[in-house]
């Protein structure tokens, strides 16, 4: 008496290859698609802060320089231009530093 018969071998064997299937369709829809969909949100809010740098850049929007002391005064000057907000910033840092006030920009 036979207990297997013939073509069994290949029902036996599917068994492990459809788990393998499901494990690997399981990784990916819980593993690869939403860390596909995180580097996109990344890739989106770099080419946004882009273009805001570039549009502010290109249109000349003042750059906002602020300035808070320990007891709650603030103080803000307004520049126009990347290298000139950078050089203001350490204008107004240094003159702080010395404890005078810098007046705000002429411009």
């Amino acid at each position: 008496m036979e207990l297997v018969g013939e073509g069994c071998a290949e029902v036996i064997l599917e068994a492990p290859l459809i788990l393998l299937a499901i494990a690997a369709l399981l990784i990916a829809i819980l593993i690869v698609v939403p860390l596909m969909l995180a580097v996109v949100d990344v890739v989106v809010l770099l080419v946004l802060a882009g273009l805001g740098i570039v549009g502010r850049v290109l249109f000349r929007r003042p750059w906002t320089i602020d300035a808070t002391s320990s007891d709650g005064i603030r103080l803000s000057w307004q520049v126009v231009g990347w290298r000139a907000s950078g050089t203001r910033r350490a204008e107004i840092a240094e003159a702080l530093d010395a404890g005078v006030v810098p007046p705000p920009d002429p411009s």
